[in-house]
């Protein structure tokens, strides 16, 4: 009798150091299990805390805001491979635009997609739209007549170097029309701020760079005040149309 007592006392040890280890495991497990989860919530989900603005794409080269300015001149154009070579550093912005812009980057998605056919001069486009060719003219901005204007005493060397410049940089692009209190003028044209992604407007980059000078048509104005803060800074700089060889 005393010897089954015995027994059974070893066999009940035997299962409570068998359930005791269980228990300790599950304990480890469950301890894992929370320590793990409450990481997770420590530890950001990169996705979700990426910056979701790539302001980055506006912010300028520091070697292109140190470089000299581009002087025209009054006596003669530039040739086509000057404009070429000088046209590809307008992708590289002076100004993180998106940050001085009222209202920011844009929403392509609210905007009218249209290609460039051809550049009629620095602030008047040609572009197809609806399967139509329709003329664009860029508003708050006004660049010098070229040598495409039907009056041939309004005509200017300087204008005609800003209109190779913008043909090389544009022609055959891609933008985005975005438009203010009416789409058209009385000559038919269309009236826009032209994009060529969310972050970069034609009309800004032109009056930045000294190839426009700030225009206010009423009653479109959305942006002349932006401009003209532009227009300043090309003026001080000395830029395009501003240079000291091409001052009117």
């Amino acid at each position: 009798m005393n010897l089954n007592n015995c027994d059974n006392c070893v066999i009940a040890r035997k299962h409570f150091g068998i359930f005791h280890v269980n228990s300790l495991l599950i304990a480890v497990l469950l301890s894992t299990i929370i320590f793990l989860s409450a990481s997770c919530t420590l530890i950001p989900n990169r996705q979700q805390t990426a910056p979701t603005s790539d302001i980055g794409l506006t912010t300028p080269d520091m070697s292109r805001v140190n470089e000299a300015p581009l002087v025209l001149s009054q006596t003669q154009p530039i040739d086509d491979r000057e404009a070429a070579k000088f046209c590809i550093k307008l992708d590289t912005p002076l100004e993180v635009y998106d940050a001085l812009r009222p209202g920011g980057s844009v929403d392509l998605d609210t905007l009218e997609h249209v290609e460039i056919e051809r550049v009629i001069d620095g602030d008047t486009l040609a572009v197809s739209r609806n399967g139509q060719s329709v003329r664009l003219r860029l508003i708050g901005v006004d660049a010098p007549e070229s040598y495409s204007h039907h009056d041939e005493s309004a005509r200017t060397h300087v204008g005609e170097s800003v209109s190779r410049i913008v043909k090389q940089w544009l022609d055959g692009r891609a933008i985005y029309l975005q438009f203010d209190t009416t789409e058209t003028d009385k000559y038919d044209r269309l009236l826009a701020y032209a994009w060529l992604d969310a972050h970069t407007m034609i009309n800004e980059v032109l009056v930045r760079e000294g190839l426009a000078e700030e225009r206010r048509y009423e009653p479109t104005t959305r942006y002349n005040d932006y401009f003209k803060m532009l227009e300043e800074k090309a003026r001080q700089e000395g830029r395009g149309v501003w240079s000291q060889s091409s001052e009117r």
